[in-house]
C-alpha cells in the first residue's frame, strides 16, 4: 500500500486504487489583535460573544464580510460548532 500523499489542488490520494477525496484546511477565527484560532479550540463563552459582536450587540465591531466569510456564514460555521460539542445553539444566543 502506497503512503497517503497529496497533491497541490487540495486532493489526497490514499493509494492508487481509490478515487482522489477533496480536503478542506481547518476553520479558523483570527482575533482583532491577530491572534489565529481553530474553530474546535474557542470557548463557548467566546463564540457567543462574537455573534453578539455580528448582531450589534457587542462591545466591539466585526466587518461584514470577514475574512472572506459573510455574518450569515460565521454564524452557520459557530452553530455547526455549538452543536458538535452539544451546546447552546445560535439562536439561543441571538434571542
Amino acid at each position: 500500500m502506497i503512503k497517503p500523499f497529496k497533491l497541490l489542488n487540495g486532493y489526497t490520494y490514499s493509494d492508487e486504487y481509490t478515487l482522489p477525496v477533496q480536503t478542506y484546511p481547518p476553520i479558523r477565527w483570527v482575533t482583532g489583535y491577530g491572534s489565529s484560532y481553530l474553530i474546535e479550540n474557542i470557548s463557548v463563552d467566546h463564540i457567543m460573544s462574537i455573534v453578539r459582536c455580528m448582531n450589534g450587540d457587542g462591545n466591539m465591531v466585526i466587518p461584514n464580510p470577514y475574512n472572506g466569510r459573510t455574518h450569515n456564514e460565521w454564524c452557520i460555521i459557530f452553530d455547526n460548532e455549538l452543536r458538535r460539542r452539544n451546546q447552546t445553539t445560535i439562536s439561543e444566543v441571538e434571542s
